[in-house]
C-alpha cells in the first residue's frame, strides 16, 4: 500500500478538506478492497492521499476495483471523512457519479417530510420513490421504523404503489439512501386507521400518506 508522507504541510492542507465537499484526485493505487487517490491541490513535499472503499466506488455492480478505475486515471469525489491521526482522506465516486441524483440528495433538509411511493417490499426493508427523485430510487424504510404493531413481513403493513410521508429524520447514509423512520409521523395514523408505515442509511418517519 502506498502511504503519505508525514509532514507539517500536509497537515496543514488536510485541515483544510472538509467532509461534503468535493474533490478531485489521481489514482496511485488499486487494491482488492479500496483505491487510493493522491488528492490534487497539495504543494508537496510528499503527497495528501485518499482512500475510496470498495463499496465507495460505484453505484454500479462491480467486482474487483480494477474493473472501475486505473492507475494514473483523475478521479471526482466527495469527502466523506478527514483522519487526521492516519493522514487520510476518505472519499467516495459513487457519490458523484450521477450529477442529477447528488443534486436531488443534497436539497434534501433533516426534518423536512416528504411523500413517496413504495417501490418495492422486502424482508429486510422496504424501498421508496420519493417524490422528485431522479431516475433512481432514493428513499428506504428499515424493519424497525416501519410500524408500531408486530407483524411476520412488511408486506403485512405496506405494499408496492401505495403512498406514504415521512419525516427525514437523519439525512443520506453511507449506502446512498434516505432511511426514513415511519414511527414518528405514523404515531397518529396507527391510533385512527391501525396501520404504520429512511434514507440511505438514517433518516426517520414513514407512515400512509392517506392513513388507508
Amino acid at each position: 500500500m502506498t502511504e503519505p508522507l508525514s509532514n507539517e504541510p500536509q497537515k496543514a492542507f488536510l485541515n483544510t478538506v472538509r467532509a461534503g465537499e468535493v474533490r478531485t484526485g489521481r489514482v496511485i493505487g488499486v487494491e482488492d478492497r479500496e483505491v487510493l487517490v493522491e488528492l490534487d491541490g497539495f504543494p508537496g513535499p510528499g503527497s495528501a492521499v485518499g482512500c475510496i472503499p470498495h463499496g465507495d466506488l460505484t453505484r454500479k455492480a462491480a467486482g474487483h476495483p480494477s474493473e472501475v478505475v486505473s492507475i494514473g486515471q483523475q478521479l471526482t469525489f466527495e469527502v466523506i471523512g478527514v483522519d487526521r491521526r492516519q493522514e487520510r482522506v476518505w472519499a467516495s465516486t459513487a457519490a458523484c457519479e450521477d450529477p442529477a441524483l447528488r443534486a436531488f440528495l443534497l436539497g434534501l433538509r433533516r426534518g423536512a417530510t416528504h411523500q413517496g411511493q413504495v417501490a418495492s417490499v422486502h424482508n429486510f426493508g422496504v424501498f421508496v420513490n420519493l417524490d422528485g427523485e431522479p431516475d433512481q430510487c432514493t428513499g428506504f424504510i428499515r424493519l424497525p421504523e416501519l410500524s408500531w404493531r408486530s407483524f411476520d413481513h412488511p408486506a403485512d403493513v405496506v405494499t408496492a404503489g401505495q403512498r406514504v410521508a415521512g419525516e427525514d429524520g437523519a439525512g443520506v447514509g453511507d449506502d446512498e439512501f434516505v432511511d426514513l423512520d415511519a414511527l414518528g409521523v405514523d404515531a397518529e395514523v396507527e391510533r385512527a386507521a391501525g396501520l404504520g408505515a429512511g434514507w440511505g442509511r438514517r433518516a426517520a418517519g414513514w407512515g400512509a400518506a392517506d392513513g388507508t
